[in-house]
């Protein structure tokens, strides 16, 4: 199988899956974003506390708490996304296959001797 051909038969599996899929990649883009958005708040935060920066420390615990709340979120929505989308796909390659074989000829000869 030439890699046109694998690719070609990877988007036709992925029909009706492509836009969750999407989804997926942005989300984990976003946690990705968020997670070191937490790192820099938190070295900011240190910053503070060891006096090598004169920012309003109220501030940052505030967007250290909306950053934990966002990560989980999109941790959740993430992880609800993936079982659906692997769900959905693993079905329909499934779905794929048993019409393969039960519309083949070969595997028809062979199940009748």
């Amino acid at each position: 199988m030439r890699t046109k051909d694998g690719l070609k038969w990877l988007f036709e599996c992925t029909n009706g899956v492509r836009c969750e899929i999407i989804k997926n990649a942005t989300s984990g883009i976003i946690y990705v974003c968020t997670s070191l958005f937490f790192v820099y708040i938190c070295k900011t935060l240190i910053d503070i506390v060891t006096n090598s920066n004169n920012k309003d420390i109220i501030i940052y615990i505030i967007l250290l708490i909306i950053c934990i709340i966002l990560q989980q979120a999109v941790s959740i929505y993430n992880s609800r996304l993936t079982c659906s989308t692997e769900t959905q796909l693993r079905n329909n390659l499934q779905s794929k296959f048993f019409t393969h074989l039960m519309t083949d000829k070969n595997y028809q000869n062979i199940r009748v001797a």
